[in-house]
């Protein structure tokens, strides 16, 4: 059958030729010959595109290239090996950061003290049940750690209240006219290190003395043998 044409006909008399004709009559001689000449006129505009696209990026006789901006670069081929050069530092010794003060730190991470006050606590009551020995001076370890960076801590605020006080009095010789001297905060803590060892000691007995004498000696006699020359074999 022909193909009918119901360009100039209404959706009406469409509606009535379909029923007339029949579902299956009506698609072969309406509808499938209508997508075939919708497709064809679909393929010849996408090629006269690219017909277009083509021509106007043909280059003209001695005129100069014009590279794309969506084409991407080629990659790049690394024949020798370049080393990472990037360097990690620590930021406490990097000078772009600051310099690190330690007043600053136990202001600002005090609640470390309270904290590890009472791991401390939990530790000794832990320690009193636990009875594998590796566990129990590992746990020992811990708690004399502790300690010591609680002492460390007690110690640099020493300091700093010596500096502090100094400082002060030196202020207020200034005050009378007279020339001040600020003494470096090396020789502060160094004296006051000092203080605190000779307090110590004072409190020890003399069998504590003589053990701390033995350890100290026995100390000087490993770091002097470490200091000899080795001996070599002559064959």
């Amino acid at each position: 059958m022909e193909e009918i044409d119901t360009s100039e006909m209404t959706m009406g008399e469409i509606l009535e030729l379909r029923k007339t004709m029949g579902s299956k009559q009506f698609a072969k001689s309406v509808t499938h010959p209508k997508v075939a000449k919708l497709k064809g006129k679909e393929i010849r505009q996408t090629k006269e595109k690219e017909t277009v696209s083509k021509r106007s990026y043909q280059l003209e006789k001695n005129a100069p290239e014009e590279v794309s901006s969506k084409k991407k670069p080629p990659k790049l081929r690394q024949v020798v090996e370049v080393p990472n050069t990037k360097k990690i530092t620590d930021p406490r010794f990097n000078p772009e950061i600051g310099e690190f003060s330690h007043a600053a730190f136990d202001k600002r991470f005090d609640f470390i003290a309270d904290i590890e006050a009472r791991e401390k606590n939990i530790l000794k009551k832990k320690l009193k049940k636990v009875k594998n020995a590796e566990l129990k001076q590992n746990m020992h370890n811990l708690v004399n750690r502790i300690d010591q960076k609680a002492i460390t801590r007690k110690n640099r605020q020493g300091i700093r209240e010596r500096e502090a006080a100094w400082k002060k009095e030196e202020r207020e010789k200034q005050k009378d006219g007279k020339t001040a001297f600020y003494r470096k905060r090396g020789e502060i803590a160094k004296e006051f290190q000092q203080e605190i060892i000779e307090k110590a000691t004072s409190k020890m007995s003399e069998h504590q003395l003589a053990k701390k004498d033995a350890a100290r000696e026995k100390k000087q006699a490993r770091k002097d043998k470490s200091s000899l020359p080795v001996r070599r074999n002559v064959f």
